[in-house]
């Protein structure tokens, strides 16, 4: 549903910085690193994929031909790149655990109900923001998906999830996943919760943590050359007029491709990611976004835009901005 209520967008600010579910405290985060692991593969969900084919077979469009034969693809596509990496990724990022041992949805529905009772594992999964949670693949709540890394202590999976995070992306296609954004979440993650647990907050959302970061870190931007994904600076914006705005370096237009190479090869850069979060209601749901600077060799957060009223939640990057980010203090 592309049209958002007035009335809904008052209270963006609010839901914006609960949207996350971050419910650990500082001192839960030892306990959850000490448990065994178990990582949840994806599974297709057959019967979303049975549908669109029955929808194919019926349609006569060639336009809407083409576009169910893309849903279907990227169904496919999503889990298997998920599956594909992410054994790598907790080999390198979650080696902490004693255990670890991977399972699929229909596995770990089976076993869940015991396991919760024993209270001694560590989960890590994805999700949407649907309170839904017993099939951990795509979700679509009134055609909103948000893609989510989960990692909490199982008896919290269900309810008040120890920690979650938004997956990052370059623009607007924030329902494909690659291996570069699965690391860069794996990265900011493990960043955010050392954040935590050194500086002993509670229920710190990243959102939180990238304000937080954007109060320390913004007045070394200057002087950085920025690159950002062509699709990503609004309709109405040239990188002229940003250019005029932040003139003490340049910001340069580069494909997802050129920005995935930056990230892979931890470039001392600094890059614009959006980060997808979302207003769900019986009504109407929205995808929001907010903007991001980083370094990618670092991780280090420069500016954070989007999450308090009166900022575009588009993820596009607009001039205006650039003149406070050349500005920072």
């Amino acid at each position: 549903m592309k049209t958002i209520l007035f009335g809904i967008l008052l209270f963006a600010n609010t839901l914006l910085a609960t949207a996350q579910p971050t419910y650990a405290k500082y001192t839960d985060y030892d306990k959850i690193k000490r448990r065994p692991l178990v990582v949840v593969t994806l599974e297709v969900d057959q019967k979303k994929i049975d549908k669109l084919n029955e929808k194919l077979s019926k349609t006569k469009l060639s336009k809407r031909y083409k576009k169910l034969e893309k849903e279907i693809e990227e169904e496919q596509n999503f889990v298997d790149v998920y599956n594909n990496n992410i054994k790598n990724l907790v080999k390198k990022y979650l080696n902490y655990h004693p255990e670890i041992t991977y399972m699929s949805n229909s596995e770990y529905n089976r076993i869940e109900p015991e396991a919760i009772k024993q209270k001694k594992y560590t989960v890590l999964w994805f999700t949407d923001t649907s309170k839904d949670f017993e099939n951990f693949g795509i979700y679509q709540s009134n055609g909103v998906s948000i893609p989510t890394l989960n990692y909490s202590r199982i008896e919290n999976a269900n309810n008040n999830i120890d920690y979650s995070i938004y997956i990052p992306y370059y623009g607007k296609n924030y329902h494909v996943l690659t291996k570069t954004n699965m690391e860069l979440t794996f990265r900011l993650m493990l960043q955010h919760m050392d954040y935590i647990e050194m500086n002993k907050k509670n229920k710190f959302t990243f959102i939180k943590y990238a304000r937080n970061q954007m109060a320390k870190n913004c007045h070394k931007l200057a002087g950085n050359d920025i690159y950002i994904a062509a699709d990503n600076i609004g309709k109405n914006t040239t990188i002229e007029e940003i250019n005029a705005k932040y003139k003490k370096a340049k910001v340069k237009l580069v494909s997802h491709k050129e920005l995935e190479k930056i990230i892979d090869a931890n470039e001392n850069k600094v890059i614009a990611i959006v980060v997808p979060l979302g207003i769900a209601g019986k009504i109407s749901s929205k995808v929001l976004f907010v903007r991001i600077l980083i370094n990618a060799s670092d991780n280090t957060i420069y500016t954070i835009k989007g999450s308090r009223m009166g900022e575009f939640y588009d993820g596009k990057f607009r001039a205006k901005e650039f003149k406070e980010y050349g500005r920072c203090k």
